[in-house]
């Protein structure tokens, strides 16, 4: 988005990896991130701490919360949870709130559940997608990020995937470092 004459990002972000949630005992929303989606949220924080990023939001799940955990403490920021970004919320809202951080660059993080069709609606819009490899799972792959550019009336113009470095397959998972 503009602000001035200056592109304004906006970053939405796949909570890391949290092991199995069919293995979970307890409440899903209480599921911690294992070893894996640790290391990938210090390896995201690393990746953006140079973002201009003056607001992070967040699902108030247990494991997106611990995602942007050490993106916020290395920006000195507070957490803004929001149920509405949790895996049962409305992915209109989502879409809604990117366009609405128009005054500060956020940082939001949610789940595949809301992330999907919103990159449908991407792709169906002509969003300019950048990436290694242009496919779903690549691209919703668990502890990265999205780099949202939009032009002055809200739409997204352009998608930028981010990767952190690949780190060791996660048991749970068939893509190593998603």
């Amino acid at each position: 988005m503009l602000l001035g004459s200056e592109v304004v990002p906006v970053f939405v972000i796949r909570h890391a990896c949290a092991g199995d949630k069919h293995n979970w005992p307890g409440d899903d929303a209480d599921r911690p991130l294992d070893e894996i989606g640790r290391r990938q949220a210090e390896m995201l924080a690393e990746r953006l701490a140079s973002a201009p990023i003056h607001r992070t939001l967040t699902s108030p799940a247990h494991r997106c919360v611990q995602t942007l955990e050490p993106l916020t403490q290395s920006l000195g920021l507070d957490l803004e949870l929001i149920e509405e970004l949790g895996p049962d919320g409305d992915p209109t809202y989502l879409r809604t709130l990117v366009i609405a951080l128009d005054a500060a660059t956020g940082a939001i993080c949610t789940h595949g559940e809301l992330m999907r069709p919103l990159l449908t609606s991407f792709r169906d819009n002509g969003t300019r997608i950048l990436t290694q490899h242009d496919d779903d799972d690549w691209l919703l792959g668990k502890g990265t990020a999205w780099e949202l550019t939009l032009d002055s009336q809200g739409a997204v113009t352009t998608l930028e995937h981010i990767a952190p470095a690949r780190l060791p397959a996660c048991p749970q998972h068939d893509r190593a470092g998603v």
